[in-house]
């Protein structure tokens, strides 16, 4: 009897080890694989207009909307980190336009992120050759063209690809 119940704890414990095995083999096939690009990823949907009336004080406005894709899942610092994550360009100035938080998203684990983004983007003023002064409305010059760039900044400092919005009529009214 006692060497049946050898045989049995035998069993048991091949079945305990072979299930044991195929748990860490699914675990380091896991582990192995690549969670995705480290660098995040960002691409243009749209802007809600195509033209805004120049001013200095919000006076118009419009909305671009663009599409992420982290692979590592870090983006976003959160509501209690000051930092932004979304940076607007003015391709006339080659300086920033304006700077964005994003919303907490739902922890991801280290699993891809992804989703839209909308920001609302304020007018600003038309520029002018000449010295004349920037937000005046010179006969000579009825439009300036604005174009927009945009990244995003992940918690790693990975910064994506930048993208570039079509050129949006600004009318110096």
């Amino acid at each position: 009897m006692s060497c049946h119940k050898a045989q049995y704890i035998s069993a048991k414990t091949c079945i305990a080890g072979f299930i044991g095995c195929c748990l860490l083999f699914s675990l380091i096939h896991c582990t192995s694989e690549n969670p995705g690009d480290k660098t995040p990823k960002i691409e243009l949907i749209g802007l809600s207009k195509s033209s805004m009336i120049q001013g200095d004080l919000n006076q118009d406005s419009l909305w671009l909307e663009f599409r992420f894709e982290d692979g590592d899942g870090d983006f976003g610092f959160g509501s209690t980190d000051a930092r932004s994550e979304v940076f607007v360009y003015d391709e006339r100035t080659q300086s920033i336009y304006d700077r964005f938080k994003i919303p907490d998203l739902p922890p991801s684990n280290g699993a891809l992120q992804k989703g839209n983004i909308q920001v609302l983007l304020f007018t600003t003023c038309c520029l002018f050759p000449n010295g004349i002064p920037p937000c005046s409305n010179p006969p000579q010059f009825p439009v300036d063209s604005l174009q927009f760039k945009l990244n995003i900044l992940d918690r790693a400092g990975n910064m994506s690809n930048f993208i570039f919005t079509e050129k949006i009529a600004l009318l110096c009214l």
